[in-house]
């Protein structure tokens, strides 16, 4: 089991998807350049790892979610008196908060499963693509994709140092929406799917590619 910190700050303003990329960029400009947790840069190139502030839609409002360090790092933003003023290429944003949530979540294995649904969900790349596409039957897609999001899912333990020391159930109960999505540049397949899996995982974090721009967000399902 690992307990995490998990903050959460949404906003009054409308923000459209489309702009997630600007709102991201307007508030890196608000805070030094070395606070590494806002834009994953280093100086000599990107750090790889699992985005600990993200930037996100809930609904049309805009959202910053922040794991663990990303809690104390946020800080920094309301230091600075104008904060609120943002400057969304030609659109000016003002943010006033409309909901906080500070809790902790505890991340562990279980014996029974979780049922969730992932947005947007940028599962595949330039590597797993054409392999992806060669795939002869549904069942075959959706065990590839099966082991995409256990990856991802890894990704995210190994972000915040939980050691998984058992085996991760899932199972992709069905594909929603398939979309192509403009992204830095080029167009790339993204998927809304509902999956179960035996791991705990805390609502409206991302997954997978894109995961601190909005993509692959997650919501548990609600039992009926």
């Amino acid at each position: 089991m690992k307990k995490i910190r998990i903050l959460s700050i949404t906003f009054e303003s409308k923000l459209n998807r489309s702009d997630i990329s600007a709102f991201r960029g307007a508030i890196i400009g608000k805070v030094r350049k070395d606070s590494i947790l806002y834009h994953n840069h280093l100086q000599n190139g990107f750090r790889y790892a699992y985005p600990l502030i993200q930037y996100k839609t809930d609904g049309e409002r805009p959202m910053i979610l922040c794991i663990n360090d990303g809690v104390d790092e946020i800080q920094e933003l309301f230091t600075h008196e104008n904060w609120k003023e943002l400057q969304l290429g030609s659109k000016d944003l003002n943010l006033n908060e409309y909901r906080v949530k500070v809790h902790e979540h505890n991340v562990q294995l279980w014996s029974d499963d979780f049922q969730y649904t992932i947005y947007n969900w940028m599962a595949l790349n330039q590597v797993n693509y054409p392999r992806y596409a060669i795939l002869q039957t549904n069942n075959e897609q959706i065990e590839f994709l099966e082991k995409i999001l256990i990856s991802n899912i890894i990704s995210f333990a190994k972000g915040i140092d939980w050691h998984v020391d058992s085996t991760i159930r899932l199972h992709i109960s069905a594909i929603s929406k398939i979309r192509e999505t403009p992204f830095k540049g080029a167009r790339l397949r993204t998927f809304d799917v509902r999956f179960s899996t035996n791991v705990s995982l805390p609502d409206k974090i991302g997954l997978g590619k894109g995961a601190s721009t909005g993509y692959g967000m997650i919501r548990k399902m609600k039992e009926e």
